[in-house]
């Protein structure tokens, strides 16, 4: 007799807690880091309340006020075109971070949903044999690692090459002289805390965001094996329940078609910021030699950015159709 494979979900327990089996999962581990971290940030959607709210929105006034004293500088009539082009660059970044905190905020319920649905309905990644998703997971790390030194170097060398020039982490004007003290120490002290905010926020969102589409993907991959197993070796068997892999085919699209919703217009407005500050970044790599390995550290972080969002749909493009034609031929 065939074997056939037995499906059991992963049942929510009584607690807030993780199931354990999403901590040995090779697809759903990733998520907990960004949990956790963004969690301490307070726009972990699972965690919001009325307090993390009133958090968020005293970090979005924070940065509203720095949005305002950088487009100053960028239209002062003093400022040079490389200094406008810098601030450009730091205006963007800083945009972004906080369009993240708010799309967090406002898609809270719907995400959270998600990933319900991800814990504890999704198949477990060994389902269909032992090392399918692993080596998935593995490049998205790497990946990762690579996009984090970008943005933390970033954090690095403006927070300590600039107190050592004594000059504030990004281009702005005041309506006072905040070069005398203690005006400068307090301006620099409270951009440092938000430039390490967002360029954290901007990451780890970045990289849960990558984690959630790897769970699609590796999703689709096990209903790929999963259909070749019940159509192929286990067809003639009456107790094989190919009804299973649609129902599991409708609720990834669905998910799919929840995450395009949210995200569609924010990855537009992203790119045509990663696009105005590449061009920025490398018009400084060009004219502003003074200013260093800051804009190169802008245009890898930006460009990195690109290509981990490409990578990420790319993978979920290639899966869907693999998937699609296996149920064709079968």
């Amino acid at each position: 007799m065939w074997n056939t494979i037995k499906f059991t979900d992963v049942k929510k327990p009584d607690t807030n807690l993780l199931p354990k089996e999403v901590f040995k999962d090779d697809a759903k581990w990733i998520l907990v880091p960004s949990k956790i971290i963004l969690k301490t940030l307070c726009v972990w959607p699972e965690s919001q309340s009325k307090l993390t709210k009133c958090i968020s929105v005293f970090i979005i006034i924070n940065y509203g006020f720095l949005l305002t004293h950088i487009m100053r500088y960028i239209i002062d009539k003093d400022t040079n075109l490389a200094g406008a082009a810098y601030a450009v660059t730091g205006f963007m970044v800083a945009a972004e971070s906080v369009s993240r905190r708010i799309l967090l905020m406002f898609f809270a319920k719907k995400i959270s949903k998600i990933l319900q649905v991800v814990y504890y309905d999704f198949w477990p990644s060994d389902i269909t044999g032992k090392g399918v998703i692993p080596k998935a997971s593995v490049l998205i790390v790497i990946a990762t690692i690579g996009y984090f030194s970008a943005g933390y170097s970033y954090i690095f060398n403006n927070l300590i090459g600039q107190f050592y020039e004594r000059k504030i982490p990004f281009k702005s004007i005041y309506p006072f002289d905040h070069m005398k003290s203690p005006y400068f120490e307090l301006i620099y002290v409270w951009q440092s805390l938000l430039l390490v905010e967002f360029d954290v926020h901007l990451t780890v969102f970045d990289f849960f965001l990558a984690g959630l589409i790897s769970n699609c993907v590796a999703q689709f991959k096990l209903l790929r094996r999963f259909l070749v197993q019940n159509f192929e070796k286990a067809v003639k068997i009456a107790e094989t329940d190919p009804q299973r892999g649609t129902d599991e085919a409708y609720k990834l699209i669905l998910i799919c078609q929840e995450i395009d919703g949210m995200l569609s217009m924010f990855t537009l407005i992203m790119y045509i910021g990663n696009v105005a500050t590449l061009c920025s970044s490398s018009f400084l790599m060009a004219v502003a030699r003074a200013e260093g390995v800051r804009p190169l550290i802008y245009f890898w972080g930006h460009l990195s950015q690109i290509l981990f969002y490409c990578a990420s749909g790319h993978d979920l493009g290639l899966e869907v159709s693999a998937t699609a034609l296996r149920a064709m031929f079968l």
